[in-house]
């Protein structure tokens, strides 16, 4: 089975969107270009939320695994308003470190159909997410 990268946001100000908008673009083009392999949900999704000047989900980093069904696993990628106050770019490595400390999240995650998965390639698959990306948006 062949299990696709997701991805969606949600913005707490316009600030937040002007600063994430070219990265949350750059990351659903990356995701048209990678997969997973023998991964047990049919994707993984992660949901960009952005602190902004009207709403802060105080998260940094990767967190809050949800599972439904078997159509998809998702993992939140907090950005914080420190992230991006000096300009957007400063946002590529936040999210490529969050999005590979994802796995470790993963890892422990108490779900009975993450035990099997294997993580070296799942690794591998995000590493390409983050080339691919980061090649997105340097462009």
């Amino acid at each position: 089975m062949t299990s696709t990268f997701e991805f969606s946001a949600q913005f707490g100000g316009r600030d937040a969107a002007d600063a994430a908008l070219p990265h949350f673009k750059a990351l659903k083009a990356a995701a048209l270009t990678c997969s997973l392999r023998d991964f047990p949900f049919n994707s993984l999704a992660f949901i960009l939320r952005v602190d902004g000047n009207i709403n802060s989900y105080g998260l940094s980093g990767p967190g809050n695994i949800d599972c439904d069904g078997d159509n998809y696993v998702s993992v939140d990628i907090g950005v914080s308003r420190a992230d991006y106050t000096d300009g957007s770019t400063q946002l590529v490595g936040p999210i490529t470190t969050a999005l590979r400390q994802s796995v470790e999240l993963l890892k422990q995650s108490q779900d009975v159909r993450l035990r099997d998965v294997d993580f070296d390639q799942l690794e591998q698959a995000l590493s390409d997410l983050c080339e691919s990306y980061e090649a997105i948006i340097d462009t």
